[in-house]
């Protein structure tokens, strides 16, 4: 794999996010040169801070809907990671924002391929497409019924994409990650990364607030298992005009993720339980990820507990 990537020239849209800017760090420590992208609206600078010395990253402050720079871009890479979108906190908070960048901004990219040389575009979708299931675990043929701004603009760019292959043989493949955690991933929302928030604050003494019972389940992916998952889906033969399921293959309790991080960190303060917000509307998250097995050769090898361990570790060290 190494030597398929040495050399290469990709494009990573959201590239200072949180997924993005580990795809970002491993393509180059593979030998691609990377032109990257981040309007730095939910992305930090600091997640590529120490990148920004490496001669084959070429950063550019700059936003997806600007169409003169994304054509050069498009017309430069032999790659794309498609990752920048609007949080699910902002666009609750403001779905027509959402609306221009989640999914005019994948139209725009999937347009501009058609006139370029691209070999694969990989788009960065989620897991809140199915919303409420009633079969589990999920697969990727199972009726999405999204409950969110954020759920509906994904789905929407997942159908764009397929409908660009089907009619104009655009070489894409979609990614749906469930609940992707580890370092770097944003706490200081209100509708952050419940790891991240757990993780922060249990390290400012602070008590673990649960949203609802505490029952609700999610199925937690390490971010090392997804990005290999995503640095496979460049290169891995049929999975064009496909959408795959990457999450760890078990679902948790909010309420067991509590007491793990509980257990991890020494917290001895008591868990707090308080009425649901807004978008805590999905029951369970429970992923089935045999085509992400047999196409990509995806087996998940961190488990929570260790995944939850390395990340309190960074935060340790970075809080």
């Amino acid at each position: 794999m190494p030597n398929s990537i040495k050399g290469r020239v990709f494009l990573v849209t959201g590239c200072a996010g949180f997924i993005g800017s580990f795809v970002t760090e491993e393509l180059l420590k593979r030998g691609a040169i990377v032109f990257g992208i981040d309007n730095l609206d939910t992305g930090k600078i600091e997640n590529i801070n120490h990148l920004l010395k490496n001669p084959h990253l070429k950063f550019k402050k700059t936003s997806i809907l600007t169409r003169n720079v994304m054509e050069k871009l498009i017309n430069e890479v032999d790659y794309i990671y498609h990752a920048a979108v609007r949080s699910i906190g902002g666009s609750t908070d403001n779905p027509m924002l959402d609306l221009d960048v989640n999914i005019k901004g994948t139209l725009l990219i999937l347009d501009l391929m058609k006139k370029s040389k691209v070999k694969r575009l990989v788009f960065a979708s989620s897991a809140s497409v199915y919303g409420n299931a009633t079969i589990f675990p999920e697969k990727e043929t199972h009726i999405t019924y999204p409950l969110s701004p954020y759920g509906v603009s994904k789905l929407a760019a997942e159908h764009y994409a397929i409908t660009y292959y089907h009619l104009y043989d655009l070489p894409v493949v979609a990614l749906r990650y469930f609940n992707v955690y580890g370092p770097r991933q944003r706490w200081d929302s209100y509708y952050g990364g419940v790891v991240s928030i757990f993780l922060y604050n249990t390290l400012q003494g602070k008590p673990l607030t649960i949203y609802g019972t505490g029952n609700q389940t999610r199925d937690f992916t390490y971010i090392e298992d997804a990005v290999e998952a995503t640095i496979n889906s460049f290169f891995a033969k049929g999975v064009v005009g496909k959408v795959i399921n990457i999450s760890g293959g078990r679902e948790y309790s909010i309420k067991h993720l509590a007491k793990v991080v509980k257990n991890i960190s020494g917290n001895k303060l008591p868990i707090k339980y308080i009425k649901k917000r807004l978008i805590d509307n999905v029951n369970r998250r429970f992923g089935d990820i045999a085509l992400a097995k047999k196409l990509l050769n995806y087996h998940p090898s961190c488990t929570l507990e260790e995944g939850l361990k390395k990340t309190y570790q960074w935060w340790k060290q970075h809080q």
